[in-house]
């Protein structure tokens, strides 16, 4: 072999193995984050700045469409969130409940964490309810509930468990913290109704229920803004039973075999 062969095989091996590598590199890293991920995650009820730390870690930039922006805001997701998925890099800083609501707000109860989620507070004591998981069942199979004739507009939610693990005693009251831009009015607060080992109820997929609704299913609640981001509502007169809050969100994710959540909690 000569000389000249022997570079233009040397050649031709360096361009291949090249071409492999920009194969490799065009592939999706190994624990890359998607966007269903991302609301995920928010869904789980984790807070904004481990959000936006696992984004950070990612380190990958998202091109997202309008669709996709709307879908997130839709979904929950708070802006400084859809910020570091947009830079990684400039989330280094960003955080939605890391202490930052207090010190610009002087108005937010020193008892309130400013992580994202519903808060009781009840002869004092404040509780942090976990979400849990919802099933969407198919319209009709809840017709104990169907009390408005609004059947079109409703959808049947199952949470497993005949009580929520957080119990509390009237009057009480309740803390959201929501997302920038978002409010509390939003939620939608629902009573369930006990089974042997669940609790159903329904929610209104035409949005927000207005006052004088005829379906008892759901509870009327006046949400007062106490500083930016955070709402409180008095519950003062909810009978025995068990109830929740709906986030927002849910009524554009809710269809027969999806999963969504909702923040219970039982009257004694």
């Amino acid at each position: 072999m000569t000389q000249f062969t022997r570079v233009v095989c040397l050649t031709l091996c360096s361009a291949v193995l090249a071409a492999g590598q920009d194969q490799d590199s065009l592939k999706q890293r190994p624990g890359q984050l998607s966007v269903e991920d991302v609301v995920a995650l928010v869904e789980a009820g984790l807070g904004d700045d481990v959000v936006v730390e696992k984004l950070r870690q990612n380190a990958t930039a998202f091109d997202l469409s309008v669709d996709q922006l709307l879908s997130l805001k839709n979904a929950g997701v708070s802006s400084e969130i859809i910020k570091a998925m947009i830079n990684p890099a400039a989330g280094t800083g960003a955080s939605g409940g890391s202490g930052s609501a207090q010190a610009r707000d002087p108005n937010w109860p020193p008892d309130i964490p400013d992580e994202l989620g519903l808060y009781t507070r009840t002869d004092g004591k404040v509780t942090q309810l976990e979400p849990e998981v919802v099933a969407w069942k198919a319209r009709g199979r809840l017709m104990s509930f169907a009390t408005s004739g609004l059947v079109g507009d409703h959808k049947n939610g199952v949470v497993k468990g005949r009580n929520s693990r957080y119990q509390v005693s009237m009057p009480s009251e309740v803390f959201i913290v929501v997302p920038e831009g978002a409010s509390a009015n939003e939620y939608q607060c629902v009573s369930m109704r006990q089974k042997n080992k669940q609790r159903e109820f329904r929610i209104s997929t035409a949005g927000t229920v207005m006052e004088g609704s005829a379906d008892k299913n759901f509870v009327q609640f006046e949400a007062q803004k106490v500083a930016s981001r955070l709402y409180r509502i008095e519950l003062t007169e909810l009978e025995p039973g068990e109830y929740g809050f709906v986030p927002p969100g849910a009524t554009m994710q809710a269809s027969m075999g999806s999963v969504g959540k909702i923040y219970s909690f039982g009257v004694e």
